[in-house]
């Protein structure tokens, strides 16, 4: 889902999709809101990815933004990707016909006329929202940037379907459904999300589109063998073998979204069985033993010939074992402890003032129709948005830089014709020292002399709508600040918490380094960068490094054929030999080992009573 995609209402402010005519929240005529956003469109009530939005507001209601889980927070769809399902989707562009066929259904026909027949709620904040808030949890942990539209329908009690385009979908719950609670639930509207994600939505409206909206678990025995005698049957069933296919597979790419999202497999099979047998209270009659050897004694040969015939959805028992496959592999548990370490960092970070629309102490922002003035600082070429108002008659005003590595004063001129144009840098003054408050992140200076003699003082931030006692402690002596930088820079793993060390030489002229934690049962790679002059003694740590694939796609010398092979089978060899899949090919090839992943540093363990505090 792209946001470019939207058509915001000036009536109403609602996000409308595009190609719409008016909107359907309030029936204004749209046609010269998508030609005035062609240009340059803006959420009137976020401003645009949520820069007018709260830190713990992470949903626009008008433009649908959503919040990243974290910074840079991207989840790429190979994370949970069933390898079957791409190679399908990729069989379904390549016909023609259909694929062209496909997106004119979708664009002209099929979101509007589907969404329209729904007949259900349409969720939000103000409605269920115990149903609305894990379906906007589990679109961040997916990597959503825009939330979908979410309904309740009725018609299809056990039905959760994604519906749309490429670009722009909605997901349908059915009534029974939305009865389930906690983490039952949140895995339900995570496999939609992972539908989202995957860009399955296209695929499933000409998929109903062309079955009916009836028969969503069609099957190409569904009728019979005397069926095929029709002409028209057997055109219907050539179009509809390669769709099916599909459908079995993104089912299991949206099993896997669901088990990243819950993170808990028991969850995961309790719902899926629930989901087959269209029970709630059956499951807690159900010997799990016995459960687990009907899995591991399915033939999976003859499943997936009935799975072919009989139905457009995998069987549970094939289900259970792949989602038992995923949650052991290295995939699974390296994206589950990303996942994890953003929700836990996002619930440490306390709330603020919900009745404000931006953290205590800071402005609201300027309206939408203020007037921007922009330009770059000299020194650390950010980025800068000033309010014309600010320069007053005089037409020059002293602005900080909002770089923290920066911060410096500047003195811009402003002049209509000519635009504006930093005249020169503000010296900072030599008898105060300049701090945030860490509550409001509203700056202040503190005098030199009221820190003379004096080991710390206690200040009080100025800002009227926060006033936090705040203690002060005079900066280190040039002898102290020497022998700091002899000593090495630390830090702790984001994984399992590991103290470790850098040399202060470890960046050189690097913005950014890659280190591995020493601890042998983590050995996570971390991005850090250098310290700020505010903490000179302590690295800033970025974030975890996306873990690698488990496996390696390949392509066959001899048929062009796509392959995967575990990086595990180079543990302790150069190369293999792998045999080509293909049973019309089955060509021998040896594939040497990747290279192995190379990184700056290695960081030093230390002992938790060796470490020197750092420098308030």
């Amino acid at each position: 889902m792209m946001v470019d995609d939207a058509v915001l209402c000036s009536a109403c402010g609602h996000s409308n999709a595009a190609g719409g005519r008016f909107c359907v929240r309030c029936g204004y005529a749209l046609t010269a809101e998508a030609a005035a956003q062609a240009a340059y469109a803006v959420c009137p009530a976020c401003r645009g990815n949520g820069r007018a939005l709260a830190p713990s507001e992470v949903f626009c209601p008008t433009c649908r933004w959503l919040r990243p889980l974290g910074e840079n927070y991207v989840l790429p769809a190979e994370a949970f990707m069933w390898a079957l399902d791409a190679q399908a989707m990729g069989v379904l562009r390549s016909i023609g016909p259909l694929s062209a066929a496909a997106q004119a259904l979708s664009n002209r026909i099929g979101r509007p006329w589907f969404e329209a027949t729904v007949n259900g709620i349409r969720l939000g904040p103000d409605q269920l929202p115990d149903i609305f808030e894990p379906a906007v949890l589990a679109a961040r942990i997916m990597g959503l940037q825009v939330m979908p539209e979410v309904y309740i329908s009725g018609e299809s009690m056990w039905e959760a379907q994604t519906l749309g385009s490429e670009t722009s979908a909605f997901v349908c719950i059915g009534s029974v459904l939305s009865n389930m609670k906690g983490k039952d639930l949140l895995y339900v509207l995570g496999r939609e999300m992972g539908h989202c994600a995957a860009h399955h939505a296209l695929w499933q409206t000409v998929l109903q589109f062309m079955s009916g909206k009836k028969q969503i678990n069609h099957s190409l025995m569904g009728q019979g063998v005397l069926q095929f005698l029709n002409p028209s049957r057997l055109l219907e069933s050539a179009i509809d073998t390669p769709l099916m296919a599909w459908a079995r597979h993104a089912e299991i790419t949206a099993d896997r979204a669901g088990a990243l999202v819950v993170r808990d497999f028991d969850v995961v099979r309790r719902v899926s069985t629930q989901w087959t047998v269209r029970s709630f209270p059956i499951f807690n009659r159900l010997n799990l033993d016995a459960l687990e050897r009907q899995v591991a004694e399915a033939d999976d040969r003859a499943l997936q010939v009935a799975e072919w015939a009989m139905t457009a959805r995998p069987y549970l028992s094939r289900r259970l074992r792949f989602l038992g496959e995923y949650v052991k592999s290295e995939t699974y548990t390296g994206w589950k402890a990303i996942i994890d370490y953003w929700l836990e960092r996002e619930r440490a970070v306390p709330p603020a003032d919900p009745g404000s629309g931006a953290p205590p102490g800071l402005p609201d922002g300027p309206p939408p129709d203020t007037e921007l003035v922009r330009l770059t600082c000299p020194l650390c070429q950010h980025g800068l948005k000033v309010p014309a108002e600010a320069f007053g008659q005089t037409g020059s005003a002293k602005i900080r830089c909002p770089n923290p590595d920066c911060a410096k004063v500047l003195e811009v001129k402003h002049q209509k014709s000519a635009g504006a144009s930093v005249e020169k840098l503000v010296p900072e003054p030599a008898d105060s020292i300049r701090l945030t408050c860490p509550a409001c992140r509203n700056a202040l200076r503190v005098p030199k002399d009221l820190l003379a003699g004096r080991a710390e003082v206690l200040v009080r931030c100025p800002n009227p709508a926060c006033k936090n006692v705040l203690t002060v402690k005079p900066p280190p002596s040039p002898g102290a600040l020497k022998g700091a930088e002899e000593s090495p820079l630390t830090f702790a793993c984001l994984s399992c918490g590991r103290k470790m060390s850098l040399p202060r030489d470890a960046f050189g002229t690097s913005a950014v380094i890659r280190a591995r934690c020493p601890n042998p049962e983590c050995r996570a790679v971390i991005d850090v960068a250098p310290p700020t002059p505010g903490n000179p003694d302590t690295v800033r740590v970025l974030g975890l490094v996306t873990p690698l694939p488990a496996t390696l796609r390949l392509t066959c010398a001899a048929c062009n054929k796509p392959l995967r092979v575990p990086r595990t089978l180079f543990r302790d060899r150069p190369e293999a030999l792998v045999r080509c899949p293909n049973p019309e090919c089955r060509a021998v090839l040896t594939v040497k080992a990747p290279p192995p992943e190379k990184l700056p540093v290695e960081p030093t363990s230390i002992p938790p009573e060796s470490l020197t505090p750092p420098h308030s």
